[in-house]
């Protein structure tokens, strides 16, 4: 049988029979430097804590994180992801919607709830399922390449 790419099953981890498991936690440590470690018990849990809170966060309208078809986003859709929200994991879920709830919570000034906004916004670069990897020159241990660097959703 040729290979070919699996794209039937949604992307999404959890909503499939494919599971996304660290590999590697990256660490920085003051005495030790930069290394990588195997993913501890503690991990795991933490990632469990996620997923059970995923179904409870609301985010509004899911329409408004709906895929519409176009020259870039049909490759979601090729993998059946049919919102936005499925291309974060759910600790990347809980982030977003923890800093979300964050700035609805607190009196910020308008300069303050703008900025913080745009930081929200531009992490989400580096926080989705669809970043790639990019760490393996000496210099740059566990680097991750921005979501659209290639202007390409990558799997």
């Amino acid at each position: 049988m040729p290979f070919a790419d699996e794209n039937t099953q949604r992307f999404l981890p959890g909503l499939f029979m494919r599971v996304n498991v660290p590999i590697a936690i990256v660490v920085d440590c003051p005495d030790h430097g930069m290394f990588f470690r195997s993913s501890s018990k503690i991990d795991r849990e933490r990632i469990q804590q996620a997923e059970k809170q995923r179904p409870k966060l609301n985010f509004g309208c899911l329409d408004n994180f709906k895929v519409k078809d176009g020259p870039k986003s049909g490759d979601l859709l090729k993998r059946n992801t049919l919102s936005y929200l499925d291309v974060f994991s759910s600790r990347q879920f809980l982030y977003l919607h923890q800093s979300i709830q964050q700035l609805h919570k607190h009196e910020y000034s308008k300069a303050e709830r703008l900025n913080t906004g745009v930081l929200v916004s531009t992490s989400l670069g580096f926080n989705s399922m669809l970043c790639g990897y990019k760490g393996w020159y000496k210099e740059r241990l566990g680097a991750i390449r921005h979501v659209f660097a290639l202007h390409t959703y990558s799997f």
